[in-house]
């Protein structure tokens, strides 16, 4: 920034101090100028225009600090000597409502499996049925209780090897 004469700025709300006074600055939401109560200001007569101040090379930013919602906005402003140092106060906005749900995503790649979840996996399965043999008996005509007998007693063994273990 080239040095240039420090000339006095509108301010918003606040305080505003130099070298040889501090003024409280108040000013109505967008409104803009200096506003001081009459019962601090001395009334005079004209004088000579005074010299020209020093001039300044920065703006400085000493800090910024979040306001509740609602809260007004605020600015403090102050010359050093150098620098033209600004504090700001701001207020956060209301919390929103929530949005709608989004789609769906597509799905995942599968996931790894270890090699105990597979054995556990095959373990609590049904046990293998290749052990029963085929019942290859022809009933006699009309079925005797033999038959009957030999029937019984394949389906169990089949349901026992179908059963978990």
């Amino acid at each position: 920034m080239a040095a240039t004469a420090l000339r006095r700025p509108h301010y918003r709300r606040d305080q505003c101090r130099s070298r040889k006074a501090s003024y409280n600055v108040a000013s109505s939401r967008g409104s803009r100028g200096l506003s001081l109560p009459d019962s601090k200001l001395e009334r005079g007569g004209h004088s000579a225009t005074g010299p020209q101040g020093p001039p300044f090379a920065n703006a400085v930013v000493d800090w910024v600090t979040t306001l509740n919602p609602g809260d007004n906005a605020t600015v403090s402003v102050f010359f050093d000597g150098s620098n033209v140092r600004f504090q700001f106060g701001i207020p956060r906005g209301s919390n929103g409502t929530n949005g709608n749900d989004g789609a769906p995503g597509a799905q995942g790649p599968p996931g790894e499996v270890t090699s105990a979840q597979l054995t556990a996996a095959i373990n609590g399965t049904s046990m293998n049925s290749n052990g029963v043999a085929t019942l290859d008996t022809v009933p006699s005509d009309p079925p005797t209780f033999a038959d009957y007998e030999a029937l019984r007693a394949k389906v169990n063994e089949l349901i026992g090897a179908l059963r978990r273990v």
